[in-house]
């Protein structure tokens, strides 16, 4: 069985509907269903409360499904460069916000922005373009 038909068989069994496993997860319904059609993975948070939601070990989630434990290797490989790459952004701004931009307030937002949200953003990234 494949990870998709797992979890959306184990929730079944425990009679949630999408909405309200969705709910649980903090995620939209729209993504869980992606989830369980097979259209895309979730990252290495959500597996995480998935397990606990569904109340089964997250190795069960994964075992048997190759693809899904190198897929998430490598996005959360690639959330980190994502990440890195943004923070070294958001720092040249800050640099020439202070000193290129004579301490303009709107680029020393931006920047401080980036660095506070890096992580977020990334996974988002992540999301978008790798499904």
């Amino acid at each position: 069985m494949k990870f998709n038909e797992r979890i959306k068989n184990r929730r079944k069994e425990l009679g949630i509907t999408q909405e309200d496993f969705a709910k649980q997860l903090y995620v939209s319904r729209q993504t869980l269903s992606s989830w369980e059609n097979g259209r895309t993975l979730p990252d290495i948070d959500s597996l995480v409360l998935l397990s606990e939601a569904l109340e089964v070990n997250i190795d069960v989630l994964i075992k048997g499904d190759g693809g899904l434990k190198d897929n998430i290797v490598i996005r959360s490989n690639i959330e980190k460069k994502i990440e890195e790459i943004l923070e070294y952004v958001a720092y040249a701004l800050l640099f020439g916000a202070i000193v290129l931009f004579k301490s303009n307030v709107y680029a020393y937002i931006l920047a401080m922005l980036l660095i506070f949200f890096s992580e977020d953003i990334a996974r988002k990234i992540c999301e978008y373009f790798i499904k």
